[in-house]
């Protein structure tokens, strides 16, 4: 008998430890700055060079040539993004640093890509 019920035992200490309640992890969203929200233009050498960053947590960067009749912007790349002290990182290159000051944002990193600079709020 006692064989038996330690047979019942160790299945039933077995399974209770194993069955702990499952922890939901709840993520915060992106923190964005709405003085960022809008297409920013900064004429360089003949060229437009623009960024538009969008409410959704998406920018995107792209430049038109001043030298071409009705230029069609040239797509540069995508993708989502996040400020976070005067940062705005995204993927795949070094944050910038950035202000807004009015109807001009100045962006700054290392890869000038896109370039460093004062850009004019469109």
């Amino acid at each position: 008998m006692k064989k038996y019920l330690i047979l019942l035992i160790i299945p039933l200490l077995f399974f209770s430890t194993g069955c702990e309640e499952e922890s939901t992890v709840v993520t915060d969203p992106l923190s964005l700055d709405s003085e960022l929200f809008g297409v920013w233009c900064l004429n360089l050498d003949m060229t437009n060079h623009c960024v538009s960053f969008g409410s959704n947590g998406l920018w995107t960067y792209f430049f038109t040539y001043d030298l071409e009749e009705n230029s069609l912007p040239y797509y540069y790349f995508s993708s989502e993004y996040w400020v976070n002290d005067g940062y705005i990182f995204y993927d795949g290159y070094n944050p910038f640093l950035y202000n807004v000051s009015g109807n001009n944002l100045s962006l700054y990193n290392n890869d000038d890509t896109p370039p460093n600079g004062n850009y004019i709020l469109q």
